[in-house]
């Protein structure tokens, strides 16, 4: 149960009676948000040739009985994978599976965050936040390419970790409630699963509970005679998933090699090369340094020069009753009128930039109440909130000096910008409040600042949605796509045309979409050649798997890979790997322009010289 207390008469946010309602109501009103903008992105969550191809055949190679890391190259934790793999087995193999099944996941994400948000917030807070989540977050397209969504995410270890992670969080408030041995346990297991997902969720999730149990060893003096036990108690229950997984992979391989696939991305991100690209520099704000310190600073600014009045005519105000009902209506609506017609004009892909600070902040309030009260002992709401901002900023850690609800803020940024949405709805007015000023001006500021931000954003994805009416594939894998499914629809058909259903194909540099749509095997562990596989798995073992099983025909599908500091594939990097195809293939058909020469799109299909 949240704590959320009644503050003086005549407040209107946080009355009894309005709590009560909002339990109810706000999850109703979650949902409605959810779902409006379900059927605002329906099939057209994918991207048509980038990454999402990757999720749809690693999952049907393995439901074939293939073995990822041995037959399948990947480098992020097998839990995912396997998951859809065994969706695959018990609905079939199609796109619209793994829709469904992540549908699931993300209805089970919105009431474990739910719920979690009601342990650190009003109800208010906790529906104002699942609004923006359901709105900015599950179905949002910002850029060009899609698959930065929970629906169909660029990479499934993304969002299976987010729900581990949400629900270790989740089991670990209900232990610090019951004092039971078993919610911790439990908190361990889903700490273990989150490790076989990605490096970074995982980092951020540990460091969370970690800053947590520390916190309340600190807090709660009269519990410290429990820590040996409880240590143990995580320890082996988020070890057990990892040596789990580890034995039923080494059942297939080599136990090292299965070792190597139960770490994921730990070894690359400790070596550093991919991290280095940049493409990953850029993406954290730290290729050019200066610049991005700037323009934080300048977005610091602009939101301190909007809510400074705010917080200073609520501090002053002492307002109570009716008379605070219509102050407060009238400033939201005179603010969200302003900065609606201003909408146009703002940036709103750098709007979230003063993230990391703003966490850094938040970390004060439970701190300091934690201080206050360390001789009483700490309360589940102080402890949760230090553990969920911790979570927040450790996963911003990734965009440092670039943070972002696009890209991978999908997941990334999503954490904090709830929690920040929960302390300006919900912290500070009631903070205010409690000092005998009137919260609700300040709360109004924040929800009218919240509707510019939604109607800002969503006018960013119409753009991207409207674009989406060519209908690729049919049946369990039809969904909609931007102009690029004309041609990918024709390679569909030239494919069928040309490649036997047992013949072999490999898609370079990036592609495997077209793989899985035409059902065409690629025969080596590769599937995709663009600059970090390389780093990762080196160019000369990727050139030895191809020799070794030569594909009956290759794809050449053009990709402009400058971001990550090399123009094209075969010129720029991965020129013997080319060289080899120039020499023992030849072309079949193009379908646009040559591909991998300059900025035309273009697809060439070549056949293996007999």
């Amino acid at each position: 149960m949240s704590d959320v207390e009644p503050l003086h008469r005549g407040n209107l946010l946080w009355s009894p009676r309005a709590e009560n309602v909002l339990r109810i109501v706000g999850p109703i009103v979650v949902a409605v948000a959810a779902l409006v903008m379900l059927g605002r992105s329906w099939a057209k969550w994918p991207d048509v040739l980038v990454d999402f191809g990757q999720q749809l055949y690693l999952p049907w190679r393995l439901a074939e009985g293939q073995r990822l890391y041995a037959d399948l190259a990947y480098f992020h934790g097998p839990l995912a994978q396997y998951l859809n793999a065994l969706w695959y087995r018990l609905l079939g193999t199609g796109l619209w599976t793994l829709v469904m099944t992540n549908l699931l996941v993300l209805t089970l994400l919105f009431v474990l965050m739910h719920r979690l948000l009601l342990r650190v917030s009003s109800a208010l807070g906790a529906m104002v936040a699942g609004v923006v989540f359901a709105v900015l977050f599950a179905f949002a397209q910002y850029v060009g390419i899609g698959n930065y969504n929970y629906v169909t995410p660029y990479e499934h270890s993304a969002t299976y970790g987010m729900l581990t992670s949400v629900a270790a969080l989740w089991f670990l408030a209900r232990f610090f409630d019951r004092g039971r041995l078993a919610e911790l346990a439990a908190t361990g297991l889903c700490l273990g699963l989150t490790f076989l997902t990605k490096a970074e969720v995982f980092l951020a999730v540990g460091a969370a509970v970690a800053t947590a149990l520390v916190s309340a060893m600190w807090a709660r003096p009269a519990e410290q005679g429990r820590t040996v036990r409880s240590v143990a108690v995580l320890a082996g229950t988020t070890l057990f998933p990892v040596i789990a997984a580890w034995a039923l992979l080494s059942l297939t391989m080599p136990a090292r090699q299965a070792l190597v696939g139960v770490l994921g991305s730990w070894p690359s991100v400790l070596d550093g090369d991919v991290a280095r690209l940049p493409f990953y520099r850029a993406g954290m704000g730290v290729l050019a340094i200066g610049p991005s310190l700037l323009e934080l600073v300048i977005w610091v600014i602009r939101y301190a020069v909007l809510f400074g009045p705010a917080l200073f005519f609520a501090w002053r105000a002492r307002t109570r009753g009716r008379l605070t009902g219509l102050i407060a209506g009238s400033v939201f609506l005179v603010v969200a009128a302003v900065l609606v017609l201003l909408s146009d004009s703002i940036p709103w892909d750098r709007a979230f930039l003063p993230l990391p600070v703003a966490m850094a902040a938040a970390a004060a309030a439970p701190l300091v109440t934690m201080a206050g009260t360390r001789r009483s002992g700490a309360g589940t709401r102080e402890l949760m909130q230090l553990s969920m901002v911790v979570f927040a900023f450790v996963l911003l850690l990734k965009m440092i000096l670039n943070a972002r609800v696009y890209h991978y803020g999908f997941y990334l940024a999503m954490p904090a910008t709830l929690m920040l949405v929960v302390a300006a709805v919900d912290w500070i007015p009631r903070w205010i409040c409690r000092r005998g000023g009137c919260g609700e001006i300040f709360g109004a500021v924040t929800l009218a600042v919240l509707l510019a931000v939604v109607v800002g954003h969503v006018r960013m994805m119409g753009v991207y949605f409207e674009g989406k009416t060519y209908t690729v594939a049919v049946g369990r894998d039809a969904f909609l796509a931007d102009v690029r499914g004309v041609a990918v629809t024709e390679a569909l058909t030239m494919i069928a045309r040309y490649v036997g259903p047992e013949q072999t194909l490999a898609v370079l540099p990036e592609g495997v979409m077209l793989n899985y749509l035409a059902r065409r095997v690629n025969p080596t562990p590769h599937n995709n050649l663009m600059p970090p596989g390389l780093i990762v798995f080196g160019e000369q073992d990727i050139l030895r798997t191809f020799q070794d099983h030569p594909p009956d025909f290759i794809m050449l599908v053009h990709k402009d890979t400058t971001e990550f500091g090399a123009r094209f594939f075969g010129r720029d990097y991965g020129r013997r790997i080319l060289e080899w195809v120039n020499a023992g293939y030849e072309p079949v058909l193009l379908i646009g322009y040559p591909p991998l020469r300059d900025e035309r799109f273009g697809m060439m299909l070549l056949r293996r010289k007999a």
